[in-house]
């Protein structure tokens, strides 16, 4: 309830409700440029991109850990 009370101060649910659409929007933008199906670009974005990044962000992330462990 607290966590609800503080989410919605700061991001009213009408706020997030318009920002979805508006995603949805650009989604469907992207689809009639690209030909693609809003199913098959939203495979692509949220289960192969997106996991694709977090892991090579981490990796470079981990990589320069490392650097600096060397250095110092």
């Amino acid at each position: 309830m607290i966590v609800e009370k503080f989410l919605n101060f700061f991001l009213p649910e009408q706020t997030v409700v318009a920002m979805f659409w508006w995603c949805v929007g650009i989604l469907k933008d992207i689809c009639a440029y690209t030909g693609m199906t809003y199913e098959a670009l939203n495979i692509w974005v949220f289960v192969i991109i997106q996991p694709a990044l977090i892991l090579i962000f981490a990796l470079l992330w981990l990589r320069q850990k490392v650097k600096r462990r060397v250095v110092e």
